[in-house]
């Protein structure tokens, strides 16, 4: 990350993100009097670059910091191939992928600093997808030599994609508590859930 301060709670903020997933599947197959297990491994690689402007405000004595930022978004994300393995004929191929995006950001990130180390957190961002690609992938089946498929995760670009969350923090000595809830969506895709992280500093 990287910030340049200016006057009057101005900020002109970057941040690189670089990610990879090691990801194992399996999968049941039930066809007639067949019923195997096909199981599969890959990688997953994700790279993000955010530019983005804010101006700080801080209210109640600094206690709270509303923060309205807007900015852009680059975003590549790369998917190895695969071979399932243990099922025979019905074992699973496919290609590797790959996909690139850019996206509009505009959002408010409120800061509430509490009391005997509590704080709360929550953003709202959103913004509409300037440009989206993605690779072909198609896929095919030990048992059907030669024979191929296209495949389609139901991903589009060209949408309004969103993230919301909300969060609560409680920190003492050399432990940290951090319970968030979120709502995403991006590119025609929509997830929900709660994170719940804890951190403890060894000395």
């Amino acid at each position: 990350k990287h910030s340049m301060a200016f006057d009057e709670g101005l900020a002109w903020n970057n941040s690189l993100r670089y990610d990879v997933h090691n990801l194992d599947s399996s999968r049941s197959v039930a066809y007639g009097d067949v019923n195997k297990i096909a199981d599969s491994d890959m990688r997953q690689q994700y790279l993000e670059f955010r530019s983005e402007g804010a101006k700080t405000f801080t209210m109640m004595g600094d206690a709270l910091k509303v923060t309205p930022y807007a900015g852009v978004k680059f975003r590549h994300t790369m998917e190895d191939g695969y071979k399932e393995r243990s099922a025979g004929d019905f074992n699973l191929s496919m290609n590797s992928g790959n996909e690139t995006a850019v996206d509009s950001i505009v959002g408010l990130k409120l800061d509430y600093a509490g009391k005997d180390g509590w704080s709360a957190t929550a953003t709202l961002e959103g913004g509409p997808n300037l440009s989206y690609s993605k690779s072909q992938r198609t896929a095919s089946l030990q048992g059907a030599a030669g024979q191929s498929f296209g495949v389609d995760d139901g991903q589009k670009g060209g949408g309004v994609n969103g993230l919301a969350t909300i969060g609560v923090k409680y920190s003492s000595n050399d432990t940290a508590l951090h319970l968030d809830a979120y709502q995403w969506k991006e590119d025609g895709i929509s997830d929900k859930g709660f994170m719940l992280n804890v951190k403890k500093t060894f000395r």
